[in-house]
């Protein structure tokens, strides 16, 4: 196997992994340089291939340089749907409103929601460029450099077209939800190109640390809430943090938050609607800002709360702190994703509400703090979350497959 990547060094062999670096060069616009031709890293690839000489490429969600060098060599092309930024120039369909995008159906669409982040002036330069665009009116040759910071609306339209071009060329899409399998056929891609394989996880997260010493919610200790991940609107922490601010005071529960980097007060602080009553919240310890140091340290975490919150506004393909939190036998209380619902299913073994309704998921938690014995109900129905292995077996059986059937067809095309 071998492992190609541009933000990668190269190195030496491990056993059967090779690892790759190349170079891709100064992107050609600032906007969207992994969704656009890249002749540099193109060039970079083929050479890689040339000396490695796979039977197929696998695009693991990364630049789409790949797929095209792997197409320019007849070579089948798998790639994993493991996010969106194929389809989301900005971040796995969460708009710059802060809401759950309902997919790209439009450049004008994708203009509008990456154009409000610029500043005023360039907002304006931007519009102007784009309405003259439309108009079919070319910008003066002087004024090109010039403008190429600001050319958001032939740069989204330049992208999404490649992109277009991309999509015929891959021979099978690995999708692991029912959430990622409409989108792609929302989308155009035909169903014969997907092959769904759920998630997985490695066998040191599957291995459960609750401890059944760690005391009764409610009884022996207060009940404790836990966000693992990024503190970040799109992840959903701020509907999290109003509706944990809405409970009562004299509630008996803990606020966990977890992340080895960014669990600060400074970058969760703001996520909070009153910064006077997190800080006495933090001081007082019914928030916790946790950051483990290794991933033993994060199950450990995750093992002894008592109800995970996910409450992402991502497009979930699923949620991995949702899968690692079901291992250590945590039940989950998260956004309505159709990503998550062969995991979690809503009063099952967990619970569900909207996107962004943070008095939906209050009054959840409430329902919870009353009744603790749900959460017991909800731990004994939760389901065994399958090993990487697994995984890997159906996606070796997928990769025989198509080579098999590609070397078939160029042993039929050359004899024609």
């Amino acid at each position: 196997m071998c492992i190609a990547s541009p933000e990668i060094a190269g190195g030496p062999s491990r056993g059967p992994v090779q690892i790759e670096g190349y170079e891709s060069g100064p992107p050609s616009s600032p906007h969207f340089p992994a969704w656009r031709p890249n002749t540099q890293a193109m060039l970079a690839l083929d050479t890689i291939i040339d000396r490695f000489d796979p039977d197929l490429v696998y695009d693991v969600h990364g630049p789409s340089w790949a797929v095209d060098a792997a197409v320019q060599r007849h070579l089948p092309v798998v790639s994993m749907m493991g996010d969106y930024n194929w389809y989301c120039r900005r971040t796995f369909l969460v708009d710059s409103r802060l809401k759950r995008c309902s997919g790209p159906e439009t450049t004008s669409k994708c203009f509008a929601c990456i154009n409000r982040d610029a500043p005023l002036k360039q907002r304006l330069v931007q519009s102007a460029l784009r309405h003259m665009a439309l108009a079919g009116i070319a910008t003066p040759l002087p004024s090109v450099r010039r403008l190429s910071p600001h050319r958001l609306w032939s740069a989204l339209e330049e992208s999404r077209d490649y992109l277009r071009q991309l999509h015929p060329k891959v021979n099978r899409f690995v999708v692991g939800d029912h959430n990622a399998e409409m989108f792609l056929l929302d989308h155009g891609i035909p169903r014969g190109k997907l092959a769904r394989i759920p998630q997985c996880l490695p066998e040191d997260a599957l291995l459960s640390r609750r401890s059944p010493g760690s005391g009764s919610p409610m009884i022996d200790r207060p009940m404790r809430i836990g966000f693992v991940g990024r503190p970040h609107h799109d992840k959903g922490i701020h509907v999290l943090a109003r509706a944990f601010d809405s409970l009562p005071l004299d509630a008996p529960v803990e606020l966990w938050i977890v992340h080895a980097n960014w669990a600060t007060a400074e970058g969760v602080a703001p996520m909070f609607p009153d910064a006077e009553r997190f800080r006495a919240q933090l001081s007082s310890g019914r928030i916790k800002l946790l950051r483990p140091a290794n991933s033993d340290d994060l199950y450990q975490l995750m093992a002894q709360v008592d109800v995970g919150v996910i409450p992402s506004l991502q497009f979930e393909s699923p949620s991995l702190a949702m899968l690692e939190f079901v291992a250590q036998k945590t039940p989950i209380v998260r956004s309505s994703s159709e990503g998550m619902e062969h995991v979690i299913q809503d009063g099952v073994n967990g619970r569900t509400f909207p996107y962004g309704d943070w008095r939906a998921l209050r009054d959840i938690l409430l329902d919870i703090v009353a009744q603790p014995m749900l959460l017991d109900r909800w731990r004994r129905r939760l389901p065994k979350i399958g090993h990487d292995a697994e995984y890997a077996a159906k996606l070796i059986d997928l990769f025989t497959a198509l080579i098999s059937e590609s070397g078939t067809s160029r042993s039929e095309a050359a004899s024609g």
